[in-house]
């Protein structure tokens, strides 16, 4: 709750809201303390000057994902492969598949929004004649 409602702000007004100041800076800590366990050495020294649990999960996302400018960036590039994905002379079919799947499980991570109608009829356009049957 401490990452999803946002950051921990002490309020001036008095009587309750002092109660629930602390219940809020008790709940943060928490957060930011399991943030800090879960955490590596190495990317725990590039987010330990963050304050509160939201800043820190924010920069670990950031580190992680990128900035909107970057994941939009990878969604471009992962577009672009998958346009310029085609058969190679003298590949099989097996490696085929595992090329197309690496391009598709890396648009899934990213929601880039790709029917499962057109990743079809872009791998089966993309084989080589050889493999097509007469009719």
């Amino acid at each position: 709750m401490a990452i999803t409602e946002g950051n921990y702000t002490p309020s001036a007004a008095p009587n309750n809201s002092a109660v629930v100041d602390l219940r809020m800076k008790k709940r943060d800590d928490k957060a930011l303390s399991m943030l800090k366990l879960g955490l590596s050495w190495e990317i725990l020294t590039t987010v330990n000057h963050q304050k509160n649990a939201k800043d820190m999960y924010d920069a670990v996302i950031e580190m992680f994902e990128g900035n909107t400018e970057l994941r939009d960036i990878k969604k471009d590039r992962l577009k672009q492969q998958l346009d310029r994905f085609k058969f190679k002379e003298g590949e099989s079919l097996k490696l085929v598949l595992q090329r197309f799947m690496t391009i598709v499980n890396e648009i899934r991570t990213t929601n880039l929004q790709i029917s499962d109608f057109e990743l079809n009829k872009k791998l089966l356009s993309s084989l080589s004649g050889k493999w097509y049957t007469a009719s």
